[in-house]
């Protein structure tokens, strides 16, 4: 499993704790539409990808200039989603929405489980600049794992990072991110063992 967004679960108590990551409370007129709607996934157009960077192929086209792109307005999307990330933790409500569905990795601590011995190695990736979600969070999971888990910090990284970024360009995180693949398809594929991979960069 591999973990890339830093929120491989809502039980840490960064959820839990009245965050605040905006300069002032989000009104409830702003998110009262959204909350009435259909729960929706994967609706919200992309703020980072071009299908322009890709050739037929599905590989990287060496003519994409994304710095001559012009930025994606996030919050000019209407309706921008995102507020919700920020709505939901100020009010600490992200537990009741998810309580039944995640439970966190507290179970983990037992070494002698049997839901950890059969658990999926689990790969967290994260940038330790991350201004939407504490840090912490990555580590509390990768100390509940132990030995099924490995945990990369991408040092001055932040949230999302490199996701403008193809694996052959030289970008501040790119060893991480190609150390969590290579990691990842060994897991896969069956060639990883407890003790056979690092941990903590």
């Amino acid at each position: 499993m591999l973990a890339s967004s830093g929120i491989p679960t809502f039980r840490h108590p960064f959820f839990n704790s009245a965050t605040e990551l905006t300069a002032e409370p989000i009104p409830e007129y702003e998110v009262e539409r959204l909350l009435a709607e259909p729960i929706a996934v994967g609706t919200t157009p992309s703020s980072v990808f071009n299908i322009e960077s890709l050739l037929p192929s599905g590989a990287k086209n060496p003519d994409f200039d994304a710095s001559s792109q012009p930025p994606v307005d996030r919050k000019g999307q209407d309706p921008y989603r995102g507020i919700l990330f920020d709505y939901f933790l100020r009010g600490d409500d992200f537990v009741p929405l998810v309580e039944k569905v995640d439970l966190g990795f507290a179970w983990g601590k037992d070494a002698n489980s049997l839901k950890l011995k059969t658990w999926p190695f689990t790969i967290l990736l994260q940038g330790d600049k991350d201004e939407d979600v504490d840090k912490d969070v990555g580590v509390s999971v990768r100390e509940n794992l132990g030995a099924r888990s490995m945990l990369l910090m991408a040092e001055g990284q932040g949230h999302r990072f490199g996701r403008t970024n193809f694996l052959e360009d030289d970008f501040p995180g790119v060893e991480e991110i190609k150390l969590a693949l290579r990691t990842l398809t060994i897991a896969v594929t069956g060639g990883l063992d407890e003790g056979s991979v690092g941990n903590d960069s």
